[in-house]
């Protein structure tokens, strides 16, 4: 008795250090549907407030930004559950978990809670016309319209491997249903019943199949990729991204639009349009996200294999300015999205993105500016307590054609 007491004192300290060093930390339990604990499950994590503004997510994984709980399967804290099928995390988190078929998502308030998981799954298969897999394909997902509709631009899901598949864990994450008809004032829309699939592109034939979304059973659809030609953008470039990602977009009738994202490769920029068999060139303007920096092209049919580079080129009197950003201990800023002010006719950048040096590369009208103070706030960032900080950055006597390395800036909450 008197070693058993000994050991518990001994042990105390060590417990009573451990709770201090978890104080904002709260137990969450990892069942099944029908209640039972899942003990071999593994959880990933995020702040909550950093998954509500999603736009720093590395432009690499663009494809799956509608597909929650891969994005947290990426980029979450990875921890495997306790024996008693319990997992300790930190308050206002979003949880996602996996254990063989199982997975499920949940966001854990202050006072912990449950997450359940269930082998509820989409499986998207990409084939050609021969029946092959095609790997390396964007598929999106929408809400099966209530009329037939010749746009498509849905909630992307990924990109498919080598056996031409997206498989999205847990669809009750996805939200289609924001992709409803919301009515001014009215109640929000209920859930669909069907959930349409197609490759994500512009001007892509008809080739769309439904899968049902509430009944909440695996299911498997196999779309067959219509013809289209593979297009790579080549964007401008100096020691630093100018923009993060590549939209296509062609403005139509009215309000009617087509668009898609290009997705990144082994760093390029790669997207899909359309090119029916004896068709002429189809036209698509491409532009750099977050940006005033576009051009247009005319995209010829191209066979398979072959790939039609579209070049995106500044103007002659545009200057680019390049720094290197950096929080108050010296670390760069990786994947800080960074709002560029004010936002004049002469500054041709809104939006930067750091890479994983903490680089960035604004372009600004010479001819029309001639120098700039550029103030820089961190909208979104995967840590926390960056959000809100600023930088200046003050340019005199720019010159047309220049190229300016003004070094590294700190960020702060002083600007």
């Amino acid at each position: 008795m008197r070693c058993a007491t000994l050991l518990l004192l001994a042990l105390l300290p060590s417990c009573q250090q451990e709770a201090r060093d978890q104080p904002d930390t709260v137990v969450v339990k990892v069942i099944d549907p029908e209640g039972r604990p899942v003990r071999d499950a593994i959880v990933w994590t995020l702040p909550s407030r950093v998954w509500e503004n999603r736009r720093w997510v590395p432009v690499e994984l663009w494809p799956y930004y509608g597909n929650p709980h891969e994005l947290l399967r990426r980029l979450g804290r990875k921890q495997s559950v306790a024996a008693d099928a319990t997992v300790r995390v930190p308050r206002g988190s979003v949880i996602a978990g996996e254990s063989g078929a199982l997975a499920g998502m949940a966001t854990i308030g202050k006072q912990g809670g449950e997450i359940t998981l269930s082998s509820w799954r989409w499986t998207i298969v990409v084939r050609d016309e021969a029946g092959a897999p095609v790997a390396g394909v964007p598929v999106a997902c929408v809400p099966e319209p209530p009329t037939p509709s010749e746009q498509f631009e849905g909630v992307p899901l990924g990109l498919t491997d080598a056996q031409g598949q997206v498989v999205v864990r847990d669809p009750a994450s996805v939200r289609v249903a924001s992709f409803l008809p919301r009515p001014m004032g009215g109640p929000e829309p209920e859930s669909p019943a069907f959930v349409m699939f197609e490759v994500d592109g512009m001007y892509l034939q008809p080739h769309a199949e439904r899968l049902p979304l509430q009944a909440g059973k695996p299911g498997t659809v196999t779309l067959t990729l219509p013809p289209v030609t593979k297009i790579e953008v080549r964007q401008p470039e100096w020691g630093g991204p100018i923009a993060a990602g590549v939209t296509m977009t062609r403005t139509g009738k009215g309000m009617q639009w087509d668009g898609a994202n290009c997705w990144v490769a082994s760093g390029k920029h790669y997207g899909l349009v359309g090119a029916a068999k004896g068709s002429s060139a189809t036209p698509i303007v491409v532009e750099l996200a977050g940006t005033t920096i576009r051009t247009r092209a005319e995209v010829p049919q191209l066979p398979a294999g072959e790939t039609f580079p579209v070049t995106i080129a500044l103007a002659e009197s545009d200057a680019i300015i390049r720094a290197r950003l950096r929080d108050s201990d010296g670390q760069p800023l990786r994947s800080a999205v960074l709002r560029v002010t004010p936002a004049t006719e002469s500054l041709r950048t809104w939006f930067a993105v750091t890479d994983g040096e903490g680089r960035i590369a604004l372009v600004v009208d010479a001819d029309a500016a001639g120098s700039a103070k550029l103030v820089l706030e961190i909208e979104a960032s995967p840590v926390v307590e960056l959000l809100g900080a600023t930088a200046e950055l003050q340019v005199d006597e720019l010159v047309r054609g220049e190229r300016r390395d003004v070094g590294a800036v700190t960020v702060s909450r002083g600007g």
